[in-house]
């Protein structure tokens, strides 16, 4: 797994509804393109949240350095501790 293709598969805070089964209208879903998130990597304020499932993240070979890993089933136990200033992208591909 390449990181372009990762970066292909990148959305905004609203994939975590996607990720979780839910799926929010698309109008209210920011999404980023590989090509936006490319330019910003390495901002202080960047923020790449990898929500995929414990087993899944484990087992891939495919991950974006940086990126923090959180369990996209419980954003309440973690969502806090990231500023409100921070532009947040959350995958689970």
């Amino acid at each position: 797994m390449t990181i372009r293709w990762l970066l292909v598969t990148l959305l905004a805070a609203g994939m975590l509804l996607g990720c979780l089964g839910q799926v929010p209208a698309a109008d209210l879903v920011p999404r980023i393109t590989p090509a936006e998130l490319q330019a910003e990597l390495g901002s202080a304020d960047l923020v790449i949240i990898d929500v995929r499932r414990a087993a899944d993240w484990e087992s891939s070979d495919g991950k974006i350095p940086g990126a923090a890993r959180e369990d996209g089933a419980s954003p309440e136990k973690w969502s806090g501790k990231y500023p409100r200033t921070q532009k947040l992208v959350l995958y689970c591909a």
